[in-house]
């Protein structure tokens, strides 16, 4: 008897002849029964818009880069990268909602921060390696606990020990000093019960942006355990420790450009120049404006000791509050100032018990403990560069501008402990499919920020309130800590009547802030201790109450919050699936997801905004799937549409006449709640295999993320610009200037019907993308191919300069100007080659942005940032 069978299909047997034919019929993927449970959608049967990208194509097409970038061709999702390398400084966003209401897991554990809500992925650069499956689901979908999955979830599982033993090395080379070498092992299965599989990696090297250096090491240990027949158990550690140069600051597209390609007609030098005289356009494409030094400006002084070293994040050297450790990042040549160090392990056990020929319970156990911190200049604007973009030391180190204390280094640390425990039951009555569970989480976090002496000040000034205060060198500026117990219970059914499926889900979850000041925040005022409750506190330097010089100091007393705030909330999920035939699917669903505030929204840094509510949405989709073989041609086609209705959406806004006034931070910033809007769209994915070897994908995704009205005035001050609006007939213009500012109020309530929904930002509205991929004798080409259109800039969709127009320079009468980003295109070729010697041998290389395209991926009040420019890697596995 022979036997076909492959992943994601039901395997077929036949009888043994000359000749055997073989029509599998397409099953669900079957992965790792102790780290997947119903959180997995499956094909023809959870009626959900997703993806699952295999373990050959992470295999195939992973080299040095974040998770995100592996899906980056899949219907509804944006992959960004600020460094240009995708290592450590990757965003993505699903049908237009970023990180922070993306439920992101692995093998089913939560990985958002509870606070922050977004993902770090420096934190998970072990996990594209450990990998065996990924998959994004669109849409709030089937995910069963933890809130935040307003516009999809990730789930990433990762490997079993194999049972076979295996030894291999790897090695990735690449532009700008890329370098990763790493080893693994696999045990294979020992004495019938046990195995075991270790992966280490160390990697360093700059993005293709100047000053984005990164230096880190991944780790990835599993072990598989069989007692008997009915447990199996999985434990995992996991981690990424890893320090890099930020690259996140935004610039007008003038500063990107080069020398030659600005207009000094009449301007001369200073076309170049600001009105102070300081370099701000012209410094090339590849600029990344970060405060950094050429590391020679440092050379031999006290600066060159404060360059962070990998062991002192690895063991977590680094305490809270007059630390000798990092201050500086050295590679490539500069010094950078403006820096992420971090690390965080996260420690797994999974359990899998069967119960029944038709039940199984999976438990997980889990707790992470991350430490480090984010390191930045204040008034780094203040530091005047050379016409190359390097800044000048001597100003730096003198205090900027002006020669005063304003330019100074700060730390904000983050020490942070989460542990939990999941529990689901998967059962049968009948052909109906059954899970239950419960998910316990619980969190706790310090964030403190400090005052360095990195640039030699023994003292330095800062807002707490409306009170200026001197703080020294080592002082902690703000110190509180936030817990976050959480409960969840879910319930999940797929009722099977023939070819109709219905699926039926509910989740109850209740979730609890409590936060804790021990130094004052930026936003704590002074107040009568009566009008909320916690100590008093004045503070170890003396605060200066009115600021001036030449009158007494008097200390200010401020009471310390003890602040705490709950959520509670439903999330139902309603669909169905119905398989017309062996080839057609369609399906319909109604989901409704919840997403509380992020802590800094409503805590406020010392100033609690009850105003912020739960962000809702509920999701309407439709969609189908054709799977056929049609002249020996295979034809995977999939296309749904969407209607999401998303409300209560909070938003910073930012008003510097208000800076250090109540509900105001020291920047003039809050957060609102901007009002509901409609993101709605059509998604189309098709995959063809022509014939033997060849394969080609096609993506596309059409969408609207429009605005509805704004909640009040300040929403609408954010979503319609002054050049919109007219003083005296849209809003009262109270102090005569012209502008619509804080206190001044909307004369109506239909700035839709007078101006026009406005767009939502950062997603492009128009995506377009396409896979080759030929198999030949163990050579794989490869090939890539994205377009973006449409991607607005400003919340209120006004015109910004975008390119130099027509003739290619900057400052003439032909300047592009638009409300969104030029669309843009960008192909990525691979060449893949398996040796059979040893236990196999495969060479690969990358050659990203072939084309070697200049675009924007991202804009936004501050300015722009380049899409990264072409880069070559190389990367060599041995298997042993």
């Amino acid at each position: 008897t022979i036997t076909a069978s492959m992943i994601g299909y039901t395997s077929s047997s036949a009888a043994a002849a000359a000749t055997v034919n073989f029509n599998l019929k397409t099953s669900p993927l079957k992965l790792s029964v102790v780290t997947v449970s119903g959180n997995f959608a499956r094909e023809r049967e959870t009626p959900v818009a997703f993806t699952t990208i295999g373990e050959e194509h992470i295999k195939n097409n992973f080299t040095v880069q974040d998770v995100p970038h592996l899906f980056a061709n899949t219907p509804g999702v944006y992959v960004t990268t600020d460094g240009g390398a995708g290592m450590g400084d990757s965003k993505v966003m699903i049908r237009g909602f970023d990180e922070q209401r993306i439920a992101v897991m692995i093998n089913n554990v939560p990985v958002n921060d509870p606070e922050s809500k977004k993902v770090y992925w420096s934190n998970w650069g072990s996990l594209p390696a450990a990998s065996q499956a990924i998959q994004i689901q669109r849409g709030v979908g089937s995910s069963q606990y933890g809130s935040g999955a307003l516009g999809g979830s990730i789930n990433v599982v990762t490997k079993d020990a194999p049972a076979e033993k295996s030894l291999g090395a790897i090695a990735t080379l690449g532009e700008n000093s890329v370098m990763k070498y790493g080893v693994d092992f696999n045990s294979g299965l020992i004495g019938g019960k046990y195995s075991f599989i270790g992966r280490v990696n160390y990697m360093e090297g700059n993005g293709w942006r100047q000053d984005t250096y990164y230096k880190g090491m991944q780790y990835y240990f599993s072990a598989m355990m069989y007692p008997n027949e009915n447990n199996v158990f999985k434990v995992i550690l996991h981690g990424a420790p890893q320090f890099h140069a930020y690259s996140y600051y935004g610039f007008p597209a003038a500063a990107f450009a080069e020398r030659s390609d600005i207009d000094t007609t009449g301007q001369g030098e200073g076309a170049y120049t600001d009105k102070y005289g300081a370099y701000v356009h012209g410094f090339g494409y590849d600029w990344n404006g970060h405060p950094y030094l050429a590391e020679s400006d440092i050379a031999g002084s006290e600066y060159k000791d404060r360059d962070t070293k990998l062991s002192d994040v690895l063991f977590n050297k680094t305490e809270i509050g007059n630390s000798p450790q990092g201050g500086v990042v050295i590679g490539n040549d500069q010094a950078s100032f403006d820096n992420n160090v971090y690390h965080k392990p996260q420690f797994e056990i999974h359990h899998s018990l069967r119960l029944s020929e038709v039940s199984k319970l999976t438990s997980t156990f889990f707790v992470s403990n991350g430490y480090g911190y984010g390191e930045n200049l204040n008034s780094y604007y203040l530091i005047p560069r050379y016409d190359t973009g390097l800044m000048k030391a001597d100003k730096l180190l003198n205090g900027g501008f002006y020669g005063d204390k304003d330019v100074w280094q700060y730390r904000n640390y983050s020490d942070q402990f989460q542990t939990g425990i999941l529990s689901n039951l998967d059962t049968k009555l009948g052909v109906h499919d059954f899970s239950g569970g419960v998910e316990v989480r619980w969190w706790k976090a310090r964030h403190a920020g400090e005052i360095l002496s990195t640039l030699g000040y023994g003292s330095v000034p800062y807002y707490i309130g409306s009170n200026k205060q001197t703080f020294q060198k080592g002082n902690l500026y703000y110190d509180y800590t936030t817990t976050k117990p959480q409960f969840t219970a879910f319930g999940h059914a797929l009722w099977k009547f023939g070819k109709l499926n219905i699926m039926t889900d509910l989740q109850v979850a209740k979730v609890d802030y409590h936060v804790i000041e021990d130094v004052p925040s930026s936003n704590n005022y002074p107040d009568d201790p009566a009008d909320h409750g916690g100590e008093t506190w004045t503070g170890t330097a003396t605060w200066d109450h009115d600021s001036d010089t030449l009158t007494a100091d008097v200390p200010v007393e401020y009471t310390l919050w003890d602040y705490e705030r709950s959520f509670s909330y439903l999330s139902p999920k309603f669909g169905a699936n119905y398989n017309l035939n062996d080839n057609l699917n369609v399906f319909a669903n109604f989901s409704r997801a919840v997403n509380e505030p992020r802590v800094k929204f409503f805590f406020g840094y010392g100033s609690p905004n009850e105003d912020l509510e739960l962000e809702t949405t509920n999701d309407i989709e439709l969609g189908g799937g054709y799977l056929a073989n049609i002249a020996g041609m295979d034809i995977d086609a999939k296309l749904n549409w969407y209607y999401i209705m998303f409300e209560n959406k909070a938003l910073r806004v930012t008003d510097p006449t208000m800076a250090n006034k109540p509900g105001y931070d020291y920047k003039g910033r809050r957060y609102i709640p901007i009002g509901s809007s409609i993101y709605s769209g059509t998604e189309l994915a098709v995959n063809l295999s022509p014939f033997a070897g060849l394969s080609l994908g096609l993506n596309l995704t059409m969408a609207s993320n429009e605005w509805g009205e704004p909640d009040d005035s300040e929403g609408a001050q954010y979503l319609y610009s002054k050049d919109d609006v007219v003083a005296g007939t849209d809003y009262t213009d109270t102090d005569d200037d012209g502008k619509w500012g804080a206190g001044e109020v909307a004369l109506h309530d239909d700035f839709i019907g007078k101006f026009g929904n406005k767009i939502e930002v950062g997603m492009p509205q128009f995506i377009l993308g396409g896979t080759v991929n030929y198999n030949i004798a163990g050579l794989t080409l490869g090939a890539a191919f994205r377009q973006y259109k449409d991607i607005y800039i400003l919340e209120n969709n006004s015109d910004v300069l975008v390119g130099p127009g027509d003739d290619d320079m900057y400052f003439t009468d032909d300047d592009e100007k638009s409300a969104t980003i030029p669309a843009a295109s960008v192909i990525d070729l691979t060449v893949r080659y398996s040796l059979p010697v040893l236990n196999g041998i495969n060479l690969s290389l990358h050659i990203n942005n072939a084309m070697d395209t200049k675009y924007w991926q991202t804009g936004d009040s501050y300015g722009f940032k380049p899409g990264a420019a072409r880069n070559v890697l190389f990367n060599l596995g041995i298997a042993f």
